[in-house]
């Protein structure tokens, strides 16, 4: 997969108070069978790549 795209939802996310807890995103507006990826800027990587099946939920 490539670089994130512009028109899809972006959000900032800062730490908690507890270091390294999961945070799940579900996505309901994702169209079924269509490819997303949770991308963090600041780290410059992919952390979850996922197909749409109504909603969409990745992991961070």
């Amino acid at each position: 997969m490539g670089r994130p795209s512009a028109t899809e939802p972006k959000f900032v996310v800062q730490p908690g108070q507890t270091q390294g807890d999961e945070v799940d995103f579900t996505f309901t507006g994702a169209a079924d069978g269509t490819d997303y990826i949770l991308y963090s800027y600041t780290q410059d990587i992919v952390r979850d790549p996922g197909t749409a099946q109504s909603p969409l939920m990745l992991v961070w």
